[in-house]
């Protein structure tokens, strides 16, 4: 039970293309989720997670695998759908 990290796949991906923020949000994640999917087809240091909340896909996450130059790693994308905020779930996924 609780949040689960788990890789965008084949069988999750089109579930993970449909996750959306609400409309006065978009300022702040502004890329849709198949943005990232494609992006991650290019840029070898991103991974992909989908967030599940048990069995129920809430949110997304992609951050980079490998430290910049001065030994940070990056979360570029971290969303939770319009559906699922104020849940606490993007708390759990920062936690996991």
């Amino acid at each position: 039970m609780g949040i689960n990290l788990m890789p965008v796949s084949n069988q999750n991906r089109y579930e993970c293309s449909k996750l959306k923020v609400k409309p006065e949000q978009l300022n702040v994640f502004p890329a849709p989720v198949v943005y990232w999917i494609a992006e991650s087809k290019f840029v070898d240091d991103f991974e992909l997670r989908a967030v599940y909340w048990d069995s129920d896909l809430v949110g997304f996450i992609a951050y980079c695998k490998i430290p910049d130059e001065n030994g940070n790693y990056w979360i570029p994308a971290l969303m939770i759908d319009e559906k699922h905020q104020s849940k606490g779930y993007g708390k759990a996924a920062m936690k996991k």
